[in-house]
């Protein structure tokens, strides 16, 4: 599905199209985000990660986000 998202590139938030993908359930979305998260080599400094805001920050770190602020969420 394509929604309107916001992002920040380069320090300057912008409006864009962003293709995300649908669930049947949240149940189904939360289990696909846990394996993108855990089976992309991407973010390999996050499994077992024992502290939520450093795998905040190497997630971010990671480029999972533009946000500058996600960690700090």
């Amino acid at each position: 599905m394509t929604c309107k998202t916001g992002e920040v590139y380069d320090g300057t938030a912008v409006t864009v199209s962003g293709t995300f993908r649908a669930y049947a359930s949240i149940a189904a979305s939360m289990e696909d985000h846990a394996l993108l998260l855990a089976d992309n080599s991407r973010y390999h400094n996050i499994i077992g990660c024992k502290d939520y805001q450093q795998a905040c920050r190497n997630v971010q770190a990671d480029g999972y986000a533009t946000d500058p602020d996600y960690a700090d969420k």
